[in-house]
């Protein structure tokens, strides 16, 4: 799954490029093998269950209503499409997290199993979600030091919007 040049000679192998600016994050390209990405991508064209208003952890989609977000979001891996729930599998694990350390310099970087704030979020015509801060700490006792978004979009177009942005405040 992971990229043969990230398996066979660390992660800086791939095109790995750190910013500073507006904080310190990287911008990984070529990290994930890209048929493992497209299988991912297309099972979630038809991956519809249930949406359940507000319940987070449900069986079901919560769809996030408010002033400050309107979104979809899934993290019940028993009910995630197959080529999703191996591609987090994956990234959930120690051997994945120590790479990304090694990349970051986060020393002792672990993995979140019960990945609190992770899984699968959707955004659709008109939804949003303003600038915020991720959560710091979960209910697990771990605290976040690194967020991963793999985008699943195969051919976006700029025209259409929802530019990824960071801000510093």
């Amino acid at each position: 799954m992971i990229a043969t040049a990230f398996n066979a000679s660390g992660m800086k192998s791939v095109n790995a490029i750190e910013c500073d600016q507006p904080f310190r994050h990287w911008i990984v390209d070529g990290l994930f093998e890209p048929d493992v990405i497209a299988a991912a991508s297309r099972s979630l064209d038809s991956f519809e269950p249930a949406i359940t208003a507000g319940s987070q952890g449900s069986a079901g989609w919560v769809q996030y209503d408010g002033p400050f977000e309107r979104k979809r979001s899934f993290n019940v891996l028993a009910g995630m499409p197959d080529a999703v729930r191996h591609c987090i599998y994956e990234w959930n694990t120690q051997t994945f997290a120590s790479q990304l350390g090694e990349l970051t310099g986060i020393v002792g970087l672990r993995p979140d199993e019960k990945m609190w704030g992770g899984g699968i979020h959707i955004m659709g015509r008109g939804d949003f979600l303003l600038p915020h801060l991720d959560h710091s700490h979960n209910p697990n006792g771990l605290e976040r030091r690194l967020s991963m978004i793999v985008f699943l979009n195969e051919n976006w177009s700029d025209s259409w919007g929802g530019a990824f942005e960071l801000w510093s405040n």
